[in-house]
């Protein structure tokens, strides 16, 4: 292909911008802080990887070596000064951290010399979890209804293997994206359609891509690509195409234009045509549905970036929920009455077949707290989940929902005597199962509730998180129909006691019912879930992060600690997926690693090092036996290379360090010597307000860092 020159020009010169700054801009506390709103360049994201303490000496107060309780301890003033970065703090007047830019955090594992654990991937935090958890969202054709081709001059539509692009019939190609998960009102900041080519296709032209009129398209079954309204269209000249290479078409201003309409809700599909305007068109073959088979990767696929106010409250989107489970919380959340009304509980199981003597039959009550269902959600599956606990044929089981907005406990005291006998009326009633049926031991039996449920969230009273009521019995009255059927209680295993287990979509307008990114790591960041304890393998987890920020194969995988690989944080062969982005060179990167003293644990220090710097650490043999020592010289040898523009990255990495609590030994100097060589800086925090303000100035410098590079001297047409 023909090399071009202009755009070889501009990438020398940002390169060599990129490679200029190496001075890390440096901010007085009274600064103003996170200037820049939003990236100039959607893929420049700052990345800010941290590595903290989580040591056992995490527990000792903040200014001494002495155990401490809370709020006095090093872990709380962390954690506190943590949530201040997050979502700002009035009071002290900082701002929350930009929601583009990508956190996540390393700890030590939990036990004595194993490492450290990359505990959550960095990720922009105002990012949704549940629909772009990594800053994107991506649609891929997933039937071969939903891609086409169609000549100029005929109505007739056809799918086949290939999507040939012009060709001496000037065929135009359609694509239907379903599920495009862009809020309503979101700023595009990029979009393109990515086609897999088929063949090797060159020659210069044009094309004009364009997107359907409408916020809810139909696939290619009955209505062809060239007989639609067509809205927003933009042009785009094609590059030679290499059999299998990925190409990118820009769609940013179309899909905008759609998630701009009024009738838009994230969730709806989109449809585009892509044809040659050419004078000569020329062709371009690309991968259909059918054509890619099993080769996923090679399906038409929409790639949207976007940003949009977390907290916005009149946008659209339509959420699916999937395997929610509400289980029964307390013993006396599920209680059993017989003959006629006398309770029971905590009997380690429950007789929902159970008939008297006198054909009474026993009423089983379960009550489910904080149900998180919002009003008139589409239920699309619901069912209460019965674990048997030994095998036997079960009788059909009738289950109703009591008709209340928030279902009172059953018992007003702890004893047996206190609880009641619902009398609320009943719904609809379902038998499961129909017929009798037999169950092993361990087997749930599942109860479709369905309809039950749908009548207690539709009511007028009924709110997100209310409690839900259930009565179980057998189906059929009589003495001779009576049941042996033993399900477990809350007071024989809670673990496996009455669970609702619930599928829905809803449609949420204001956005700030979605988790983001941000609120997760809060809700880590705690000390509760730090949970601190053990020794400190420092060197380890600087190490274990550089891995994960380099994209390379995790250490847990040949040490056994298989259950310290975050799944979100790798792929299938265990390679960490990097958060940096490899085509960016001018991205700013840095890792933030606080602790309270120097290293104790050397752990697998020596062996990440040689595999992220191709040797053995400096000095290794001289200090061989002395693990503070190896540890110093490992992380000074890692941070040197990871701030080099040569790395394997190819992607300068800055090291900020912090000592937090009162000073350590040594420690200080070292800290400060790993930080001049991995081009950041070094930080003494004696108190939260001094993290806090390390923190603020890191963000500071990433955010500076981060933005848009001149390169004068360079004419671009």
């Amino acid at each position: 292909m023909k090399p071009n020159l202009k755009q070889n020009a501009l990438s020398a010169a940002i390169a060599f911008a990129c490679m200029t700054l190496a001075t890390v801009p440096s901010y007085a506390s009274d600064t103003e802080v996170y200037v820049q709103s939003v990236p100039a360049d959607p893929n420049n994201s700052p990345t800010l990887m941290m590595v903290l303490d989580t040591s056992g000496s995490m527990d000792y107060c903040m200014n001494s070596d002495r155990d401490c309780s809370a709020p006095s301890r090093r872990i709380d003033a962390m954690a506190s000064a943590m949530r201040k970065i997050l979502y700002g703090d009035a009071a002290t007047e900082v701002k929350p951290a930009p929601g583009y830019i990508r956190m996540g955090f390393a700890r030590f594992i939990p036990t004595a010399n194993k490492g450290g654990w990359v505990r959550y991937p960095a990720r922009p935090l105002d990012a949704f979890v549940e629909i772009n958890p990594n800053g994107d969202i991506s649609s891929t054709v997933g039937v071969g209804t939903q891609d086409a081709v169609q000549p100029l001059a005929t109505a007739s539509v056809s799918g086949g293997s290939e999507l040939l692009i012009g060709g001496l019939l000037a065929q135009s190609a359609g694509f239907q994206f379903g599920n495009v998960m862009v809020p309503k009102g979101a700023t595009i900041t990029s979009a393109y359609i990515q086609l897999t080519a088929k063949a090797a296709d060159s020659g210069l032209s044009t094309w004009e891509v364009a997107v359907q009129d409408s916020s809810t398209p139909a696939d290619f079954t009955t209505l062809g690509v060239t007989g639609r309204t067509y809205g927003a269209t933009t042009t785009h000249q094609p590059d030679a195409w290499v059999a299998n290479s990925q190409y990118q078409i820009p769609v940013t201003s179309l899909v905008q234009s759609i998630s701009d309409r009024t009738d838009w809700c994230g969730g709806n599909n989109m449809a585009f045509r892509i044809r040659d305007i050419g004078a000569t068109p020329t062709t371009r073959r690309a991968y259909s549905f059918e054509g890619a088979g099993s080769t996923a990767e090679y399906r038409p696929k929409l790639v949207v970036m976007f940003t949009i106010d977390p907290k916005k409250t009149d946008s659209c989107i339509k959420m699916t929920r999937t395997g929610r489970s509400y289980p029964v919380k307390t013993t006396l959340d599920d209680v059993q009455w017989v003959n006629s009304g006398t309770p029971v509980h905590n009997n380690n199981y429950l007789t929902p077949n159970a008939v008297s003597s006198a054909g009474n039959r026993s009423v089983v009550g379960i009550r489910l707290q904080s149900v998180g269902i919002p009003k008139g959600a589409n239920i699309t599956r619901a069912e209460l989940l019965a674990t048997v606990r030994r095998a036997v044929t079960v009788k059909p089981t009738s289950v109703t929902a009591y008709a209340s907005d928030n279902m009172p406990a059953f018992c007003t005291g702890s004893k047996t005597i206190t609880c009641t006998l619902p009398t609320a009326s009943f719904g609809a009633s379902v038998a499961t199962p129909t017929i009798d049926t037999a169950y092993a031991a361990g087997s749930l039996l599942r109860m479709n509730v369905k309809t039950q449920l749908d009548e207690v969230i539709t009511r007028a009273g009924w709110v997100a998180g209310n409690a839900i009521g259930f009565r179980v019995l057998n189906n059929l009255t009589g003495y001779a129909n009576r049941g042996a059927l033993e399900v477990y209680d809350a007071t024989g295993d809670l673990a496996r006691a009455m669970t609702l287990s619930v599928d829905w979509t809803e449609t949420v307008t204001d956005l700030s019912k979605l988790r983001t990114v941000r609120d997760d790591l809060a809700d880590e960041l705690t000390p509760d879930r730090l949970d601190v304890d053990g020794g400190t393998p420092l060197g380890s987890a600087y190490g274990e992060a550089s891995l994960y920020m380099h994209g390379m194969h995790t250490s847990h995988d040949t040490t056994g600690e298989t259950a310290y690989i975050d799944p979100r944080t790798v792929d299938a062969n265990l390679d960490y997926i990097s958060p940096m982005n490899s085509s960016n060179k001018c991205g700013a990167n840095y890792i933030f690693m606080l602790t309270d003293g120097d290293p104790n644990d050397l752990a697998n220090v020596q062996p990440i090092s040689k595999s992220i710097l191709g040797r053995t650490c400096s000095n290794e043999e001289s200090a061989s036996g002395n693990g503070k020592a190896l540890n110093w010289y490992c992380m000074f040898d890692l941070a040197q290379y990871n701030a080099l523009p040569s790395n394997r990255s190819g992607i300068r990495l800055r090291t900020n360090t912090v000592l937090f609590g009162p000073l350590a030994t040594d420690a200080a100097a070292n800290l400060k010597k790993m930080a001049d060589l991995g081009q950041g800086n070094y930080y003494k925090a004696g108190d939260e307000a001094a993290l806090v303000n390390a923190l603020t100035e890191t963000l500071n410098a990433l955010v500076s860092s981060g933005a848009s590079v001149a390169a004068p001297g360079v004419a671009v047409n």
